[in-house]
């Protein structure tokens, strides 16, 4: 009789320590950056088979696919926070052709051209 005692506790112990970092709540992830004004519009990506509206606005939030989220620039990089992730994407991005396309470089060096509309 006695072994249960220690094997109750055990599980009570972890049990509590499990639940101890679940407020209901979830993290607030913040972006730290600025924003760079000639990204703001919409800008579309397409070819044969694929096609992508993105559209940065100037409060700091954008809509790519339909999918919400912040952005913001810091450092030559082109922050993305999704809404439901909560997780940031961070991309090179450049401007060329005056303004008018925008190339973004993730990290396994996928590019993406995006023409402004």
């Amino acid at each position: 009789m006695n072994y249960k005692i220690p094997i109750v506790g055990f599980v009570v112990i972890h049990i509590c320590i499990g639940l101890s970092g679940c407020n209901g709540e979830e993290d607030n992830v913040q972006l730290e950056g600025d924003l760079d004004n000639a990204l703001f519009g919409t800008w579309l990506f397409s070819e044969p088979g694929r096609e992508f509206t993105w559209i940065i606005n100037s409060d700091g939030t954008f809509v790519y696919n339909e999918q919400p989220g912040t952005w913001a620039t810091n450092n030559g990089k082109l922050l993305l926070l999704y809404d439901d992730t909560q997780t940031i994407i961070s991309l090179d991005y450049s401007l060329t052709n005056n303004g008018t396309i925008l190339s973004t470089t993730d990290e396994y060096n996928h590019i993406m051209e995006y023409n402004k509309q």
